[in-house]
């Protein structure tokens, strides 16, 4: 991974993931987030998601959570 990636993902406002086929891989994505001290907007519609790992608690910056069309 360069040092470029790791830059602009740590300075990511927004994420966008619908339809989704791979709920683990996701779910560790979103584990990953709650690093991310810029998120605003995480949009995660109609993707079969159970739960939010705690760690999405930490986007302190966050306004806007879509997690419609899950169970």
């Amino acid at each position: 991974m360069s040092w470029f990636f790791i830059y602009i993902f740590f300075f990511l406002r927004n994420f966008y993931v619908g339809s989704c086929s791979a709920l683990g891989t996701l779910i560790d994505a979103l584990m990953l987030l709650g690093r991310l001290s810029q998120l605003g907007v995480l949009s995660l519609r109609d993707n079969k998601l159970q739960y939010l790992p705690s760690e999405v608690g930490n986007c302190l910056e966050l306004h806007v959570l879509d997690v419609s069309g899950n169970r």
